[in-house]
């Protein structure tokens, strides 16, 4: 029988990125910034303190069943400390955000962020618009190799 009930992880101990990492990483292989940061960057990076992954895990009968990853850093200053969610990746997103995006903005306050970017596909900013992300500047890029 499954339960409905899903949980954010913050994932930091090595017992839980050896539980939930195997579910994480083929989310992120196909996640948008996969051709930046492989999966396995990602880890070496969270296991060092320089990016962070929270993931939105369902409990079932058989265990936690991860449906939505997200990696952000903390971009240290200062005057204007802020969080960068780097990428999203997963299912349910409106279903999490919805549930858990207070409980986030809430984290990164008391963590001493004064703000929170991200870095998403123009198909999905009228969703964090809803969240109350605003744009505030344009990313351009010139692709130097492909």
């Amino acid at each position: 029988m499954q339960n409905d009930k899903t949980k954010p992880v913050l994932l930091f101990t090595q017992e839980q990125f050896a539980t939930y990492w195997p579910q994480v990483e083929p989310l992120l292989a196909s996640a948008p910034v996969a051709e930046e940061f492989s999966p396995s960057d990602i880890l070496e990076a969270a296991l060092a303190g320089q990016m962070f992954v929270y993931v939105f895990a369902r409990e079932t009968d058989e265990g936690d069943v991860v449906e939505l990853a997200m990696v952000f850093t903390i971009t240290p200053s200062k005057k204007f400390p802020v969080v960068t969610i780097v990428t999203v990746a997963g299912k349910n997103l409106k279903q999490h955000a919805s549930d858990f995006w207070e409980h986030f903005k809430g984290w990164c306050v008391m963590s001493g962020a004064r703000a929170i970017d991200a870095y998403v596909p123009e198909r999905i900013e009228g969703f964090v618009e809803q969240l109350g992300l605003k744009k505030e500047t344009v990313h351009v890029r010139l692709r130097l190799q492909s």
